[in-house]
């Protein structure tokens, strides 16, 4: 065997003994990463798929590396193995011979469609939808590609650490303060891990250690290392939360954040976003079953704030366990006992017909009497499960009552409820004023907005983009259809932009009644609703329902609104509505929704907004897929040439420290073997320039010449710098690297 093969072999060891631990390190970065998204999502099921996608990014990479593949080749292939990993784990029903289809296509097109536009709305922590779970794996995927590029193929430890860190910022500004600390302290230990495996790898193929002394150096480096970041790691984690101003607010206040939270804050996804969605894919789903001797809207809870792109609220809630402290309003109203089982809510809200004077103690709630809702205690995740009993006060207002209101707004009330952006639609401010220019007082206004809406002019209609933000607002006028969200949202925003308090109330209609107990209703995805809900003098909050196609049983008095709802007819040609006495009525209820599969694409309307013919849904996917790899591939660009400047300017700075000769032909020869390492040549810790430079030029004929005559004046500059003259520099510079190492 040569020297030269000899030494191969032996730098080919080393190798694989100091790398792995450092790409596993690497892995293990990522995989906290994905850890940390439990900040984001409110429930783990995303963490098996993404950490599928993170170990496999890893490994193909890495496998990529040692098979000698350059750049473009791995990230293409690992690239074309993602897309097949991502369509068996979260698309598997619509491959073909066991490849991606045009269905595929379809399918997650319309997923990140969905996912961008709770996006907009929601709060975190969100449901894991598939369109998220898309999203993170190509972004964990382009973080690890990157990482490794910049780990192991350009040796640069911190910027390997970059891409993984954004990911982790961005899911810190976005995510809630659940496992704030764990979540940091574990991507901080691996970072810390990654950097010292990182090291003393590095540190083995180029620093100038004997070679018996390898291993002991590499050991003594990863102890001492290891303690040190032990130390810091388990500091940071003790000391951190208990410093001095650590529970005050941040210098940059973002996402609406708030001091002091505590152990029993609760956070989950606001029910307006849901809507959507349970009415198209939970349609036929029992949520949860009621019985009581009258119908009604099974209310969960009301929004109060509108920042211009959503409706949410929050509030302190406190013990409930039997009568709550609720006003009543000094009108007719009647006491309705309901018994409720709730099986597939899958939410910590406990519905209740408005208004809850009462909850039996079996409903482990918590209660917030501003908003009238209910939810369960801290120790709980979801009512899922409970069998309780609530005593509400149903109104019933007369249109006399109601136009007799006390028109002066008490000051919390005008605080809370009349906010509206200062950029508020201006479309929307003069609709509202011309459609209710006619009516005096506050009732009549919000009689004629409602009618405006219930009117021919306004049609209900699933096939329209979640969302009740401004832009929405504006949209949703000019399209003149939407579902219950829109109509509700609109509403209450333009009541204020009349100067009159309003909020959005979210829950169910009351559901099918049993043919065996007429008491008992059957509440399922497709009854999910929202309704206005607006503050009337000494009459308090009043309900009123401008959606198309639905009316609450008790409410028609004031709303001049015949009861309906969306029902299970098969048929999907009309409705049944239900009275608050459970006789069936004829309705005008829209359609009943169906799901996503029984639609037929060919009946479609055309001219709607959003929808296209069968024969577009390809071409606009596939270029809906192009845009955004450009986006992702030029983001990736940014990236690249951010790490290569600051790459060149390390070399720029060394070059210039490089005072002598000597200096200068010792950084020549060190930014050779950079570059050549690029390409899988590192240099032996006990090899000698001139060994080193054979065993390169016997992998790369074309370097044989210039390489060795520049290992020569290594040899000089390192153990006789006094012979090296300005001469012997220039050549290095000029003559020897830079003509070479272009071309690699």
């Amino acid at each position: 065997m040569t020297a030269a093969v000899a030494s191969v072999k032996v730098g080919a060891e080393r190798r694989a003994r100091y790398q792995v631990p450092a790409e596993l390190a690497l892995a293990a970065v990522t995989l906290a990463v994905v850890f940390g998204f439990n900040r984001v999502f409110l429930d783990s099921t995303y963490l098996g798929p993404l950490t599928v996608v993170a170990v496999y990014s890893h490994a193909l990479l890495a496998f990529a590396r040692r098979r000698g593949w350059g750049i473009v080749v791995s990230g293409t292939v690992g690239l074309a193995g993602l897309v097949l990993v991502g369509t068996y784990l979260l698309f598997a029903s619509t491959t073909r011979y066991g490849l991606p289809s045009g269905a595929t296509l379809e399918a997650s097109r319309s997923a990140v469609t969905q996912s961008w536009n709770t996006f907009q709305t929601v709060t975190a922590p969100a449901p894991p939808e598939t369109g998220f779970l898309i999203a993170c794996a190509l972004a964990l995927y382009f973080a690890a590609f990157l990482a490794d590029w910049a780990a192991f193929r350009l040796w640069s430890a911190w910027e390997a650490v970059v891409p993984a860190t954004t990911l982790f910022i961005f899911c810190s500004l976005l995510g809630s303060t659940l496992n704030r600390v764990l979540a940091t302290s574990v991507f901080m230990a691996t970072a810390l891990a990654f950097l010292l495996m990182h090291s003393v790898a590095k540190r083995e193929t180029s620093a100038g250690w004997l070679s018996t002394d390898v291993a002991r150096g590499s050991a003594s480096l990863t102890k001492t290392g290891a303690l040190l970041a032990a130390t810091a790691a388990v500091a940071g984690i003790a000391l951190g939360p208990n410093l001095p101003g650590s529970d005050s607010d941040p210098l940059l206040c973002w996402n609406k954040c708030s001091a002091g939270k505590g152990a029993n804050d609760r956070f989950t996804i606001s029910p307006l976003v849901e809507i959507q969605n349970r009415l198209i894919e939970q349609a036929n789903v029992e949520l949860f079953q009621v019985e009581s001797p009258n119908a009604a809207y099974w209310r969960m809870t009301s929004l109060d704030t509108f920042d211009g792109n959503s409706w949410r609220s929050k509030g302190k809630f406190v013990a409930a366990d039997g009568d709550l402290d609720s006003p009543t309003p000094p009108a007719d109203n009647s006491l309705v006992e309901q018994s409720y089982k709730i099986t597939g809510l899958a939410r910590l809200w406990i519905p209740a017909a408005y208004q809850p004077v009462f909850v039996s103690k079996d409903a482990n709630a918590r209660y917030q009497s501003d908003s009238s809702t209910l939810i369960v205690d801290t120790q709980l995740d979801t009512s899922d499960g409970l069998n309780y009993t609530v005593k509400s006060k149903i109104p019933s207002f007369t249109p006399d009552q109601l136009r007799g209101a006390d028109r002066a707004i008490p000051e919390e009330i005008r605080q809370k409820y009349l906010g509206l952006p200062a950029d508020f639609s201006s479309k929307a401010r003069d609709d509202a004023a011309r459609q209710t220019a006619e009516a005096t007082d506050a009732y009549g206004k919000m009689k004629a907005l409602q009618d405006w809406f219930q009117g021919p002019d306004f049609r209900y209609s699933l096939k329209v983009p979640a969302g009740h933000g401004e832009r929405a607002i504006d949209d949703f006028l000019e399209r003149k259809e939407g579902y219950c969200e829109q109509f509700a949202g609109t509403f209450a925003a333009m009541a204020r932009s009349l100067g009159i308090p309003a909020r959005v109330a979210v829950g169910f209609t009351w559901g099918d009644s049993d043919p065996r107990n007429p008491n008992l209703y059957h509440v399922r995805g497709e009854h999910a609703h929202a309704w206005p809900e607006v503050y009337l003098g000494q009459y308090g909050w009043v309900s009123f329902e401008p959606t198309p196609g639905r009316g609450a049983p008790n409410m028609q008095r004031w709303t001049d609104v015949a009861p309906a709802q969306a029902t299970s007819d098969p048929s999907g040609t009309s409705t049944t509505s239900t009275n608050s006495a459970g006789t069936s009525v004829p309705g005008t209820a829209p359609t009943a929704p169906r799901s996503p599969a029984a639609i037929d694409p060919n009946q479609l309307d055309a001219s709607s907004p959003g929808d296209q013919g069968a024969g577009a849904e390809p071409l606009s996917a596939i270029w809906w897929v192009l845009i955004r790899l450009l986006v992702v591939a030029a983001l990736a660009a940014a990236y690249v040439i951010a790490v290569m400047a600051l790459r060149r300017s390390r070399w720029n700075s060394r070059r210039q420290g490089a005072r002598d000769p000597s200096a200068r032909v010792r950084v020549a020869w060190q930014e050779s073997v950079e570059r050549l390492d690029l390409a899988g040549l590192a240099p032996a810790a006990a090899e000698t320039h001139a060994e080193f430079a054979t065993r390169a030029a016997s992998a790369m004929p074309k370097t044989r010449a210039p390489l060795q005559v520049l290992a020569e004046h290594a040899d000089a500059a390192t153990f006789a710098a006094e012979m090296v003259d300005e001469s012997v520099a220039v050549q290095a510079e000029d003559g020897c690297w830079m003509r070479w190492t272009r071309d690699l």
